[in-house]
């Protein structure tokens, strides 16, 4: 996930955005929609944009791809 690309726990980021660790996991799995606020939160968190959110699948920069 992208979370865990930037290092982040599910802990951590749940504690950054204000929810607990089970809400961010249920968000995570599709098995819960998060609100608008918890998305804007959980994308400035991550420093991507909303609609990034929402794309399918999460791709490493060209660069980054190399040094993984």
């Amino acid at each position: 996930t992208l979370r865990s690309y930037k290092k982040l726990s599910q802990g951590d980021l749940a504690e950054k955005v204000g929810i607990s660790r089970q809400h961010l996991s249920q968000i995570e799995a599709g098995r819960t929609s998060p609100s608008l606020e918890v998305t804007e939160a959980i994308a400035k968190h991550l420093k991507i944009s909303v609609s990034s959110l929402f794309e399918t699948h999460f791709t490493l920069p060209k660069e980054e791809r190399a040094a993984a």
